[in-house]
């Protein structure tokens, strides 16, 4: 057991060893300043095994697939889920639904996902684990590609 130190929860004074009691570990503060019960990125899976993952998928494709697709030569800084994965562990750790995107692209798309709306992208589909997919917004779906 290590150092104790109180939550980092403003006026909580349980001892843990890192960061939040349990009765706060839930408790965040969203971009928009509102509380979020979102959980953590390692709570979300994205631990110690997935930076080693996501370094070498980063060193195999070192280029953003978007900006690749106009032809364009782009420094990739994001491991991307094509297919969000939901916590489904199957779809999160399924090596053909990566793919590698710049910083400003991943942005994009994850909005876009967030976002519902048709998908325009007829270039951009691939069939990932038996579903086609867009890979520009991740839209399911989509049918057969004409």
């Amino acid at each position: 057991m290590g150092v104790l130190r109180t939550c980092v929860e403003p006026g909580c004074p349980e001892l843990v060893e890192r960061g939040r009691c349990s009765a706060h570990r839930l408790r965040r503060i969203g971009p928009d300043g509102k509380e979020s019960e979102r959980p953590s990125a390692q709570e979300r899976g994205y631990d110690a095994r997935w930076q080693r993952a996501r370094a070498a998928f980063l060193q195999a494709h070192p280029f953003c697939a978007h900006h690749e697709l106009q032809g364009q030569v782009v420094e990739a800084k994001v491991v991307d889920h094509i297919i969000p994965h939901r916590g489904d562990r199957t779809l999160f750790w399924a090596v053909e639904n990566w793919q590698a995107l710049c910083a400003p692209c991943h942005a994009r798309k994850s909005g876009r996902e967030a976002r519902a709306g048709r998908c325009g992208h007829r270039a951009a589909r691939r069939t990932i684990l038996g579903r086609r997919v867009c890979v520009l917004c991740g839209r399911v779906g989509l049918g057969r590609e004409k």
